[in-house]
């Protein structure tokens, strides 16, 4: 007999059941609105070469996410081939996809990590934790930097004005924020130390922050990190920009896009979104791309959900012949060596 759902577990069904709701009526809306105009679709196949583009651009940001992560890796001294690296990576970009969930593949990588070493859990966590704060950071640096080459847009139009001040805002304190936390004269502070000291989980979380400091001393990988970080974002807008001329070949302008995605993308990272920021995603791309006159961004997201779909099906493939289970190469070092 099936025993009873708790009532936690009952909560987060009808809270994934809420969140998929609104997604489906994210869809609808946009379509009655006529924000998502699917006939649009109809010449993109006569525009192949740049879809190809996309895809390609696609293949080379999850190549080099999986070359940033092992970095991280092996900063924390986990050594994993670049081969069970990259199945690793694409078996959770395959949980990211379908199975609805936007964490689903961090979390099978810090499973990978704990299987292959269990005594490297907490390192293995703050690598993968470590690998999505440097992408969003990344993410968030290209605003500043683009509005230099997208002035025009953000001068003329205020409620563009505005997100972008606000995320200068969120940029600024969290670099404050990090720099506070990160800080050795901060956590030595005796208030600040009795409060940790009474943290729950005390010895784990002084082992987290003992792999956080292994980071924060290897400083060129982490250099090395945060350059792969840029690559990967610029490629993301690349092929963002890509979609685009599939749908609408004349753009008019393809400067804004190097503003607007990382803007939407971090608007997608919030917890606040439904699974994989279903529907959400295409209705922060339609809202932002209408800022500039640019009426095809919902299809824009569309079209991107399904070029990762289409790399998430390797790592299907790979889950479903291996079982999902994970094999490391031997360690080299018991402690932690920079890359």
């Amino acid at each position: 007999m099936t025993p009873p759902d708790t009532p936690g577990a009952l909560r987060t069904r009808l809270l994934w059941a809420a969140k998929l709701l609104l997604a489906a009526l994210v869809f609808w809306w946009l379509v009655a609105s006529g924000r998502m105009e699917l006939s649009q679709l109809r010449g993109v196949h006569e525009r192949w070469p740049w879809l190809l583009a996309a895809v390609i651009a696609t293949g080379a940001v999850q190549w080099l996410t999986v070359w940033r992560w092992r970095i991280l890796l092996r900063v924390q001294g986990i050594e994993f081939t670049f081969a069970t690296t990259l199945r690793i990576c694409f078996i959770g970009l395959f949980f990211n996809q379908f199975l609805l969930g936007s964490v689903g593949g961090d979390l099978y990588r810090v499973f990978a990590v704990a299987r292959a070493h269990p005594t490297r859990r907490s390192a293995g966590m703050v690598s993968v934790v470590v690998d999505r704060a440097t992408g969003l950071l990344c993410t968030l640096m290209l605003v500043p930097i683009a509005v230099l080459f997208a002035w025009d847009f953000v001068w003329h139009n205020a409620t563009l004005s505005y997100l972008v001040l606000a995320v200068l805002a969120v940029i600024a304190t969290g670099m404050l924020t990090g720099v506070a936390l990160l800080s050795r004269t901060v956590r030595d502070w005796p208030p600040v130390r009795w409060a940790l000291d009474r943290l729950p989980m005390r010895d784990r979380m002084k082992r987290i922050d003992s792999a956080i400091g292994v980071h924060l001393r290897h400083k060129p990988a982490m250099a090395g990190v945060l350059l792969l970080g840029v690559v990967v974002q610029l490629l993301v807008v690349i092929t963002n920009i890509c979609l685009a001329k599939a749908l609408v070949p004349e753009l008019p302008s393809a400067a804004a896009f190097f503003l607007l995605v990382p803007m939407a993308l971090a608007a997608m990272a919030l917890p606040i979104n439904p699974p994989g920021a279903l529907g959400t995603a295409e209705a922060m791309y339609a809202f932002l791309f209408d800022l500039v006159g640019i009426g095809c961004g919902s299809l824009v997201s569309l079209l991107q959900r399904a070029v990762l779909i289409a790399w998430a099906i390797p790592g299907a493939i790979l889950y479903v012949s291996s079982r999902g289970t994970p094999q490391s190469a031997p360690l080299r070092n018991s402690s932690p060596t920079a890359t």
